[in-house]
């Protein structure tokens, strides 16, 4: 959701080291127009819907990759074999997972070094405003989670904070309500017009600035290719 429109806007595009730094500011500006989303979801309340967005699920097996190898450059392998975890420690991963991303989501924005921009226009607003329209129409149940979410990480002890969380994951409903899958579709949608923007200023002088005689002295990594 983060990053693949934008990837497959401009993959094409990178054929270089100078192309290879654009894109790269570019994926910064996107993802920091994700998080700006987001924080607006978290400020109206809607807890519940941003831990469905951490894939908390995957934690409940282990994963082998059955005779992985290296051909050709390309690592590859005949099959993936989950293993259903039995013990505690799906449900300590969980947790710790879900501790970390909205400490992360909550201190964002105040790094005071942070050059980034938030892309931003009425479709994209429009789309967001869906998503937090259907949000707000989420089932009772859903709601009293989110207050109790929103206890735990605003009133909670930090020392308990795991422990308190663990707790409400583990009754939290499955699957996710329909309102929560429409509202991801917004803002899907909304990344898609973000992405859109992004790749229509790729000769905006934001990304292409940078002194060209440097480029040789600056080590880019290429991006991967975004999960689907």
């Amino acid at each position: 959701m983060a990053s693949k429109a934008l990837w497959d806007l401009r993959k094409n595009s990178i054929n270089n080291d100078e192309t290879a730094l654009r894109h790269s500011k570019q994926l910064r500006d996107n993802r920091h127009s994700l998080m700006a989303i987001l924080q607006k979801i978290a400020s109206a309340g809607h807890y519940t819907f941003l831990v469905t967005l951490l894939n908390l699920e995957y934690a409940d097996h282990s994963i082998e990759f059955v005779n992985l190898r290296v051909e050709n450059h390309v690592t590859v392998f005949d099959q993936i074999v989950r293993t259903p975890r039995t013990t505690k420690y799906a449900a300590e991963q969980k947790a710790r997972r879900c501790r970390i991303a909205f400490d992360s989501l909550h201190s964002y924005f105040e790094k005071e070094s942070r050059n980034a921009l938030v892309i931003s226009n009425s479709a994209i607003e429009a789309e967001v405003r869906k998503a937090l329209a259907g949000l707000q129409r989420a089932p009772v149940a859903i709601r009293s989670f989110n207050d109790k979410i929103k206890a735990v990480l605003t009133k909670g002890k930090k020392d308990k904070l795991d422990s308190s969380l663990r707790s409400i994951l583990s009754s939290l409903p499955a699957p996710s309500p329909e309102k929560f899958q429409e509202a991801k579709l917004h803002i899907i949608r909304a990344m898609e017009l973000i992405a859109l923007e992004l790749s229509q200023r790729w000769d905006d002088e934001r990304y292409v600035r940078a002194e060209r005689e440097n480029f040789d002295a600056v080590p880019v990594a290429f991006p991967e290719t975004p999960e689907e």
